[in-house]
């Protein structure tokens, strides 16, 4: 009891807060990870971890030698294996600041900002029609929502556009047997980029099996950047997106526009 009440006394209000922090950052950590191949590795480094106390406590040299040379070289292994989880992470950050910055401009130029609204609002009526007369004639699209372009990621792939958005070009282009139906379409602001685009696909073993390549290469996108990709399935007709490495199936057509709308003003 005395040892617990000496533990309690020494306690800073400074040790609370780091702990909550520390706690806030692996939750932050975990949804970044989860559903990934990252996660699995995560969840390994921290069986090591735990082995590694373990081996400390009961003195165990050749062991402790072995594991604490792993772990001079964890930072390195750490950046290695998680470069696309890191990136995403920092690309999250920077978001949220983009939108805190957005969010104080609009304080003192409502009127600019309300002319802007209108315009992605006019800009997510004309990609979320498009999308829909695609859905019912089950014409297969990919149409992703990139607001800072990475030629590195898309690997120079496609044929360029730089045209307005219109809802006639998007159908056009993803009519069946048109010559750059095949691959994604790239919105970058209020533009369509480029067509015919190779994306990565991802490589999340946790994908349903039944999902076709357009999933997989939206999903794969969205891991690697803040992109949003929008899917029209070829099979089904369902219209599905992909956001921070997430798939959302078969969205209500009433809440298009608004979701369109959405990733089209955050600065991702």
């Amino acid at each position: 009891m005395e040892s617990a009440k000496h533990f309690f006394e020494n306690i800073r209000i400074a040790d609370a807060v780091d702990v909550l922090i520390v706690g806030y950052l692996l939750y932050l950590l975990y949804k970044l990870l989860k559903g990934s191949v990252g996660y699995n590795i995560f969840i390994g480094l921290i069986l090591l971890s735990l082995t590694y106390l373990v081996v400390e406590t009961f003195q165990l040299r050749m062991l402790s030698m072995l594991l604490g040379s792993v772990f001079q070289l964890g930072a390195i292994i750490l950046i290695i294996v998680f470069q696309p989880e890191i990136r995403r992470f920092l690309l999250m950050i920077g978001n949220n600041t983009l939108k805190g910055r957005n969010q104080f401009f609009s304080r003192f130029f409502g009127k600019e900002i309300s002319a802007v609204e209108e315009q992605y609002s006019s800009l997510a009526k004309t990609i979320k029609n498009a999308l829909v007369k695609l859905s019912r004639r089950k014409a297969g699209a990919l149409v992703v929502l990139m607001q800072d372009m990475n030629e590195e990621i898309l690997s120079g792939s496609g044929v360029k556009v730089d045209a307005k958005i219109s809802e006639l070009l998007i159908e056009n282009i993803f009519e069946n047997k048109a010559p750059l139906h095949d691959g994604a379409m790239i919105i970058s602001g209020d533009r369509i980029h480029s067509a015919s685009v190779i994306l990565p696909v991802s490589k999340n073993t946790d994908v349903d099996p039944n999902l076709g390549l357009r999933h997989r290469a939206a999903l794969g996108i969205s891991e690697a950047t803040t992109a949003v990709a929008y899917i029209v399935s070829e099979e089904t007709g369902k219209i599905s997106y992909a956001h921070k490495g997430k798939l959302f199936i078969d969205i209500p057509i009433q809440d298009l526009e608004t979701l369109i709308k959405t990733h089209l003003t955050i600065k991702q």
